[in-house]
């Protein structure tokens, strides 16, 4: 893993914000790193500095939540989609013998900037294969982290 002190040496536009649950990240050029607080309904030592994501985006909360189920669904290869401004979710269909859209019942749209009220949505593991059906203009990620809501931003011009 990258240290944080490399990382944000190299990236003078960094943004740091905090969520509800007290976890503080910094972005910067679309990636962020998040120092993950101790809070209730989490393993006590799952605490501390994560490791830099591949790409983040972020959502409404309820939109978070959604993402934070599917994950936690039974689903196999599941994949994340990022297209035309809107998260798609995406599971293995077994029977089919491909990957199907995932119904979705909230905004699924995305917005490049940190915002208060908006939650992190952290993506890691592009996904390169040559599906069929990855079209140019689509990012494809294999993990993710849903976050919590933002509740503090501060401008860290370093």
């Amino acid at each position: 893993m990258i240290s944080f002190r490399n990382w944000i040496t190299e990236n003078t536009n960094t943004v740091t914000f905090t969520t509800s649950k007290g976890s503080v990240y910094h972005f910067s050029s679309g990636r962020s790193q998040r120092n993950k607080a101790d809070h209730q309904y989490h393993d006590p030592k799952d605490i501390g500095t994560k490791e830099i994501s591949d790409r983040t985006v972020f959502v409404q909360q309820q939109f978070a939540r959604e993402i934070g189920m599917w994950g936690a669904s039974s689903g196999q290869k599941k994949r994340l989609v990022l297209a035309e401004g809107k998260v798609y979710l995406l599971s293995w269909n077994e029977v089919a013998g491909k990957h199907g859209l995932d119904k979705l019942i909230s905004d699924n749209s995305f917005s490049v900037t940190p915002a208060v009220g908006l939650c992190p949505l952290e993506l890691w593991n592009k996904d390169i294969s040559p599906w069929t059906w990855i079209k140019p203009g689509m990012d494809v990620y294999k993990s993710s982290h849903p976050g919590n809501q933002i509740i503090k931003i501060e401008d860290n011009q370093v």
